[in-house]
């Protein structure tokens, strides 16, 4: 069993249930809950005090937070097939599972047993990219979105 602790920052619909559950489980000694952190000092220490960020989320697109633990020289653990995922390639950058709660907590386990200081380095170096390469390769997407969007309102509009 690794002896690994966990911070767990944010706050959600869950948050109480998911602190009832640690005291029930006799976890509450290595889990910390932080609750919503907006201070960018504070929320860095988070991730200088992380060896890993894991984003067990199917509904966040491309959530920054996984540039921003890069960006501090933390490798992430996410679900295959999520908007983040693309970032990552498996064991070089960062960490990919299924989304499927076993699969996801024995690849955690696994990744935490490890020696992480190279996939660290690897993901500081190729995940962070400037707003300027972020909106270059979104934009496109966005545009096409709208199009669709419109040319499917014009024809809702021909119909009637």
């Amino acid at each position: 069993m690794t002896k690994a602790r966990l911070i767990l920052v944010g706050g959600g619909a869950d948050f109480d249930k998911i602190k009832s559950l640690c005291k029930e489980l006799k976890l509450d000694d290595r889990v910390v809950f932080t609750g919503r952190l907006t201070d960018k000092a504070k929320i860095m220490d988070m991730y200088h005090a992380s060896d890993l960020f894991v984003m067990a989320s199917i509904f966040d697109n491309d959530p920054i937070t996984v540039v921003e633990a890069a960006s501090c020289k933390v490798p992430a653990l996410v679900i295959e097939g999520t908007g983040c995922s693309n970032r990552i390639k498996d064991g070089v950058n960062g960490f990919t599972s299924k989304n499927d709660v076993e699969a996801f907590s024995d690849k955690m386990v696994k990744v935490l047993n490890r020696d992480l200081t190279e996939i660290s380095k690897v993901a500081m170096q190729t995940i962070p990219t400037s707003w300027a390469e972020t909106v270059s390769k979104h934009l496109p997407i966005y545009r096409s979105l709208i199009s669709a969007k419109t040319a499917k309102k014009g024809k809702k509009v021909q119909k009637n």
